[in-house]
């Protein structure tokens, strides 16, 4: 037997477990949704410059940050002909513009945009309509 071709369906086995445990937990896919945009959001702000300290200042700033999460997390293809970097750039004060991003932060952008986000709302969906 070829173990390759198992490859996939023990990886949608695996994301089907641990996003909303086989479409019986709704609350399970918002708490990974949560999880992943809180560490998606915070290498995404390393990735263009910003960086953390634990003093007070340090704190304050990455609160401040929290508040452009939702916009991070939307994905690009609600904002309707606006550029999501320009959006974040203009809500955090960046004064990079898209080409001179590092290409983790690109790669960031786009992979929460076009797999993780849309695939924890169909999993959410899915678990909810189960209920």
């Amino acid at each position: 037997m070829d173990i390759l071709s198992e490859v996939p369906e023990v990886v949608t086995l695996f994301l089907n477990r641990y996003s909303n445990n086989f479409s019986q937990n709704w609350g399970l896919t918002i708490f990974v949704g949560v999880v992943y945009s809180l560490i998606a959001y915070f290498l995404f702000l390393r990735a263009v410059g910003y960086g953390f300290d634990l003093s007070k200042h340090g704190v304050d700033a990455f609160i401040g940050h929290l508040t452009k999460l939702p916009d991070f997390i939307i994905p690009s293809a609600l904002y309707f002909g606006k550029d999501k970097y320009e959006i974040l750039g203009r809500a955090l004060g960046l004064q990079k513009e898209w080409w001179q991003l590092k290409f983790g932060a690109k790669v960031l952008i786009f992979f929460n945009d076009l797999f993780v986000i849309p695939y924890l709302i169909f999993q959410g969906v899915s678990a909810f309509r189960k209920h």
